[in-house]
This record gives C-alpha cells, sequence and structure tokens, in this order.
C-alpha cells in the first residue's frame, strides 16, 4: 500500500528483455510457414478447395499469418539492438531493392524470354504489368 505523498512507480529503471524473444520467433516462424503453405496450395492444380484443410489453411495463412508476421515485424524492432532511424533506413532501401530484383527475375525475365522466342506483343504487356 502507499504511503501519503508517495507515488506508484509504473516503469521500472532497470531493463528487462534484452535477449532474443523465442516466443515471437515462433510465431513469426509459424506465420512464415503457412503463408508459404496457402502460396503452395494456390499453384498446385486440383487442389480440393472444398475440404476441410483447405478451409483451415486458407484461414490461418490468409487473414491471420500476414497481419501477425507484420505485427511481429514492428515489435522486433523494439528489440533490436540495430533500431538506429539510419540502419533502419538502410535496410528498408535494400529489401526495396531486393524485392524489385526477385520480382523481375520471377515474372519480368521470364515475359522478355517468351517474347524474344515468340514474338508475341502481350508477353510485352506482360512485362510492364
Amino acid at each position: 500500500m502507499l504511503q501519503k505523498g508517495e507515488s506508484m512507480k509504473l516503469f521500472s529503471d532497470q531493463q528487462i528483455n534484452t535477449g532474443r524473444q523465442i516466443e515471437l520467433d515462433w510465431a513469426r516462424g509459424f506465420a512464415v510457414f503457412f503463408m508459404i503453405l496457402v502460396h503452395v496450395k494456390l499453384e498446385l492444380p486440383g487442389f480440393p478447395f472444398s475440404s476441410l484443410y483447405s478451409k483451415v489453411l486458407e484461414f490461418v495463412g490468409s487473414p491471420l499469418a500476414a497481419p501477425t508476421f507484420m505485427i511481429l515485424l514492428g515489435a522486433g524492432i523494439v528489440y533490436s539492438k540495430n533500431s538506429e532511424p539510419k540502419k533502419l533506413a538502410k535496410h528498408g532501401l535494400q529489401l526495396l531493392f531486393l524485392h524489385y530484383a526477385l520480382n523481375f527475375a520471377a515474372f519480368g525475365l521470364p515475359s522478355l524470354i517468351m517474347l524474344a522466342q515468340s514474338g508475341d506483343l502481350a508477353y510485352r504487356e506482360d512485362f510492364f504489368n
């Protein structure tokens, strides 16, 4: 019980949770795993979409996994040792560049190759989309 004139201290002077947050890592790992399963399922022809497994996978991997992953990325910044704005901005620009490089490798390059082989202008439109 507080004595008269004494205020309650909400925050400690000691630093806590300075190491890795294993539970956050596990949750992030499960989110990535289920997102991968959903994307693989989309690429499989003839997958039984009406099955209970498919519906559960779609629910866990779509509306739950992506927001959970993004929230945990934000929470991870709090516990990161490299949370200076300059380092975060550099990392963000690197991710943006890697995103465009991966997008080009996965979609742009195959469209250019098919355009060169077939001459079909639809592939040129695919390249710019």
